[in-house]
């Protein structure tokens, strides 16, 4: 069910209320009307929310391992919840026990060196041997290395900047179906939304919320994903930076986080403490 028109507060309130999707649209607009308002209401027994809950139904059903979480699940991140970016629905597949793992998310350069991409996979793997479920959105190589690593452990959480029932990229089909099967991939969009930068930054932004800790692995200073780390720091999380070269641009963003107090790195328990 999508939460665009609708409002997060009114879809809030209607989870409360009704305890699931498929109850609050059997309530049907009247009921509704009288606890969202009658032009939330319209909106949400609109043929785009009939549609879109069409698509998700028909997800849900012809795709092994489907899940989602909403609001009122035990098991809903509360991460998610005290950072106020709490999405009403999160789309699943794989373990869903895996919410509820400690979680790291190691992010960096989109020009990583041999070098980061070498640190990236080394600390992944350090991470998910102590039990850490290892975040990626798999938007840049060294947050694919990352992945990659913990394919095997059974710890890799992908988070998707499309739909449920989208990849992107296409290239990392292999890590994709891993992380279904073994691990999870959660995504905040309904099926059927595809890709676009602004839903990959709302992506970023969601795995800084998500996690416990973040290891920024290569950074220029004016990173995306200095951004979403930004974020994260906002939030409480822990940040911790591998420090390089101060005439390397790879490494001015990491500098500046250590400048600005996030814990240099430089093996797993500096980041994992």
């Amino acid at each position: 069910m999508a939460a665009d028109g609708v409002g997060v507060a009114a879809l809030r309130a209607l989870i409360q209320a009704y305890g699931d999707v498929q109850s609050i649209l059997s309530a049907g607009r009247r009921s509704v009307e009288r606890i969202i308002g009658s032009e939330a209401s319209h909106r949400l027994f609109s043929d785009v929310i009939e549609k879109d809950y069409q698509r998700a139904a028909a997800w849900l059903q012809a795709t092994p391992g489907a899940d989602f979480v909403t609001w009122l699940d035990e098991d809903y991140p509360t991460e998610l919840v005290r950072a106020a970016l709490a999405p009403a629905v999160l789309w699943l597949r794989g373990r869903r026990a895996l919410l509820q793992a400690p979680k790291l998310w190691i992010t960096g350069s989109a020009h990583a060196d041999e070098t980061g991409l070498k640190d990236a996979q080394d600390f992944a793997g350090a991470a998910a041997s102590r039990g850490w479920g290892v975040v990626s959105t798999l938007a840049t190589v060294l947050e694919r290395r990352a992945a990659q690593a913990v394919v095997a452990s059974d710890r890799l959480i992908v988070l998707q900047s499309t739909g449920p029932d989208r990849l992107w990229p296409v290239e990392c089909r292999e890590q994709f179906l891993a992380a279904a099967r073994s691990g999870l991939v959660i995504s905040a969009c309904v099926p059927g939304v595809g890709f676009s930068e602004t839903r990959l930054q709302e992506c970023r932004e969601l795995a800084a919320a998500l996690v416990r800790r973040v290891l920024v692995v290569q950074s220029e200073v004016h990173s995306p994903a200095m951004r979403a780390v930004r974020t994260a720091a906002e939030l409480g999380r822990d940040v911790a930076a591998i420090p390089g070269s101060i005439h390397s641009p790879l490494y001015k963003g990491c500098l500046q986080l250590i400048k600005s107090g996030a814990t240099l790195a430089e093996t797993v328990d500096d980041v994992l403490g």
